[in-house]
């Protein structure tokens, strides 16, 4: 039976794939027509080249297209993950979700580490790497330092007695334990 619901899953994510190829083509295809290419228009610009650009060039707005697209869902995914992590979801599931297992696997890093450094690959802000979001139980923005540490230390500016932390604590200690 576990194998089954495996296979389902499987099939279930290829569809969703294919139905998320799709649509991007589509709006890729559309934003392309309806903006051309900003690069064909700097280059005549430049150029004093007048009238619409030579064939060719359609790939090139298909492209600029496609890097805009892809540029707004990683902001999306950029939000879910605050979202996901505010809901006490941990990096190796919302790495597990991002389909990050294989990369990591490449990269000879965890899943969760693999997630952390998605979540912050956009991130040009000066400084250590960090990662925030707002606790939901105690309204303190934390600091999140990924999976690298144990527990107590991967969440900083919780208030002192947030349920959330004293929750996540209580099951970490459990875990460690063995009980």
């Amino acid at each position: 039976m576990e194998q089954f619901r495996h296979s389902a899953r499987f099939r279930l994510a290829g569809q969703a794939a294919a139905e998320a190829q799709a649509r991007a083509e589509q709006d890729i295809a559309g934003l392309a027509a309806q903006f051309g290419s900003l690069i064909w228009s700097r280059w005549a610009r430049a150029a004093g080249a007048p009238g619409p650009p030579p064939p060719g060039w359609e790939a090139v707005a298909a492209l600029e297209a496609a890097h805009e697209l892809e540029q707004a869902a990683h902001a999306l995914a950029g939000e879910y993950i605050r979202q996901a992590r505010e809901a006490g979801r941990s990096w190796e599931v919302i790495g597990d979700a991002l389909g990050l297992l294989f990369l990591a696997s490449a990269n000879k890093i965890g899943v969760g580490e693999q997630a952390y450094d998605y979540a912050l690959a956009y991130d040009t802000s000066p400084g250590p790497r960090r990662y925030t979001w707002p606790c939901p139980a105690c309204r303190q923005v934390i600091t999140d330092q990924g999976p690298f540490p144990e527990v107590p230390g991967q969440e900083e500016g919780h208030d002192p007695a947030c349920t959330r932390r004293a929750a996540g604590l209580a099951a970490w200690e459990e875990q460690r334990s063995g009980r």
